[in-house]
């Protein structure tokens, strides 16, 4: 049996369904290639921010450790000398204890004096200077790629937290002041400003939210 030819008015009102289809289509699969893009923007910058600590740990040993406890306790008068590579004299065992671990190799029994300290060379001086340097420089290199969101924020605040973390409540700027100057270390500067205004507020990471379609279909291209 022959099919009747459809009415002018028939196909009109199936080419605007047919064209409002199209848009809806286009428009959700516009949002959806935007989410995706996020989702796939911020696993990256979660990986990069995961290779960046792992980088910034092979910078930390024993001697970078001992510097910093030992900026803690030199005099002010003291580590104005280790800025300026000056000799200078540590005054307590604790002091001579720290300096030796820092740079061990380079200290000789004649350096003692009464009362446990040590005379610090200038050679010696220069080198505690530079393990210290190479501490702030590795850190500034991680709060760059913080500060300019390169890498995932929330995980370099959790895994740095540890130089606003101290007894004295000082941060790794304050404790190695004066060989941190001002305006040396900006990009850590900042973030150890914004720790200090979160501090009693710890950072939780979170994972990104996706429905089930969403999921889905993003998992099965960029995988889990």
């Amino acid at each position: 049996m022959p099919v009747p030819d459809a009415s002018p008015s028939t196909l009109i009102s199936i080419l605007e369904a047919a064209q409002k289809g199209a848009v809806v289509l286009a428009v959700l699969t516009y949002l959806f290639n935007r989410r995706a893009a996020r989702l796939l923007s911020e696993r990256t910058r979660r990986e990069k921010a995961t290779s960046i600590i792992f980088e910034y740990t092979k910078t930390l040993n024993s001697r970078s450790s001992a510097a910093r406890k030992l900026a803690l306790v030199l005099r002010p008068d003291q580590m104005k000398l280790v800025d300026e590579g000056s000799a200078f004299t540590t005054t307590t065992p604790e002091q001579s204890g720290l300096l030796i671990s820092a740079i061990p190799e380079k200290i000789t029994e004649d350096q003692r004096t009464p009362g446990g300290g040590l005379k610090v060379t200038q050679q010696q001086s220069f080198l505690l200077r530079w393990e210290i340097v190479s501490q702030l420089n590795a850190c500034e290199a991680v709060a760059q790629f913080w500060f300019t969101e390169v890498a995932h924020q929330e995980t370099i605040e959790i895994e740095l937290g540890f130089l606003l973390e101290s007894k004295d409540k000082k941060s790794i700027l304050d404790t190695f002041r004066p060989v941190a100057g001002e305006e040396d270390f900006p990009a850590l500067a900042l973030l150890m400003v914004h720790l200090e205004k979160r501090r009693g507020k710890p950072v939780k990471l979170t994972k990104p939210k996706r429905s089930l379609l969403h999921r889905i279909i993003f998992e099965s291209f960029f995988g889990k």
